[in-house]
């Protein structure tokens, strides 16, 4: 499975959001705490890739061993 699909199944089991995923990465929130960097959107939607390190850091901070 590529890493997007990855990130798109651990938003769906986890019921994320963008922003919470964002945040578990460490990217700052805006103060309607929303995220203004799009990198997570663009992970979602497919138009660029999702690091490896990324999912592993979401999987460890998930609790989530795959």
């Amino acid at each position: 499975m590529d890493t997007n699909a990855e990130l798109r199944q651990l938003k769906e089991k986890h019921g994320l959001k963008g922003r919470d995923i964002a945040q578990l990465l460490g990217k700052p929130l805006n103060s309607s705490n929303g995220y203004s960097n799009r990198t997570v959107d663009h992970w979602l939607d497919g138009s660029r890739a999702c690091p490896a390190m990324a999912i592993e850091l979401l999987r460890l901070k998930l609790g989530d061993g795959g």
